[in-house]
């Protein structure tokens, strides 16, 4: 495995720092791997790193990288919208593949990202998707979700006024604002006709024990869009199993 560390700018100016892994062999296809939201390329508990080594490991070339406001990239976190997350995965989609023979991942709100990107461009030549607890409806599966942790202080912020006034509801657990825009985009995303676009080619892996996203959302979801859903009793990283989740990815991808 060869380690390439680089950098790459989006339309708007920012730097997104990259890590790209690859193959002692020829690869057979890139994977494309998104973060979740107040963490970065190799997740807060490395388990990001481990399904990133095992694709490379299987013959993958991984790139993997910071979105902007995150990790090692430019930004801050009042910078980072829906938008802005499609268009730092379609930077690094734009920069780094020369044709359309890839595969994307997306973790958490990483695959909300790669979600929105399918939908909003149109892409319909990423024959492979692997999302790990997506908030595919970001507002009522996730921010919004009273049985979520971050649901309380965003509602907090709704209800006093502070989302209005200061233009950002505060994560004191993670130390991010979330922007009064990012929760806006959420509120007026088109969720169903997005979820629609992943239809046929999409693996969906969640942990039943999820405190970031809720987990009824998504065994409906797969259900009712076709989508191969694969459960584990682990939390939202999928720490607890994350080898045995990387083989499922690797399988995936592979077959």
């Amino acid at each position: 495995m060869n380690l390439i560390e680089t950098q790459t700018r989006t339309p708007d100016g920012f730097v997104l720092d990259v890590v790209i892994r690859m193959p002692s062999g020829e690869a057979k296809k890139t994977v494309i791997m998104s973060h979740g939201l107040t963490s970065y390329k190799d997740g807060r508990r490395g388990q990001l790193q481990v399904i990133a080594e095992a694709l490379c490991n299987a013959g993958y070339k991984v790139i993997q990288y910071d979105f902007r406001g995150h990790g090692k990239s430019s930004g801050n976190d009042m910078d980072v919208t829906p938008t802005s997350l499609k268009t730092d995965l379609e930077t690094i989609i734009n920069t780094f593949v020369s044709n359309g023979d890839y595969y994307l991942f997306g973790f958490s709100f990483g695959g909300f990202a790669v979600c929105k990107y399918l939908f909003d461009t149109q892409n319909t030549t990423v024959k492979k998707v692997v999302l790990v607890g997506p908030p595919l409806d970001p507002i009522n599966s996730s921010l919004l979700n009273p049985k979520e942790f971050c649901q309380p202080e965003i509602q907090a912020a709704i209800d006093n006024g502070d989302l209005e006034r200061k233009g950002y509801a505060y994560w004191s657990s993670k130390s991010f604002r979330i922007s009064k825009k990012f929760i806006d985009e959420c509120r007026e995303f088109d969720y169903k006709s997005a979820i629609a676009a992943l239809t046929g080619r999409t693996l969906l892996i969640q942990g039943r024990q999820d405190n970031n996203v809720d987990r009824d959302y998504n065994v409906r979801f797969a259900d009712e869009y076709g989508l191969t859903y694969k459960e584990y009793d682990a939390s939202h990283s999928l720490w607890q199993v994350i080898d045995d989740a990387a083989k499922v990815i690797v399988d995936y991808f592979d077959n």
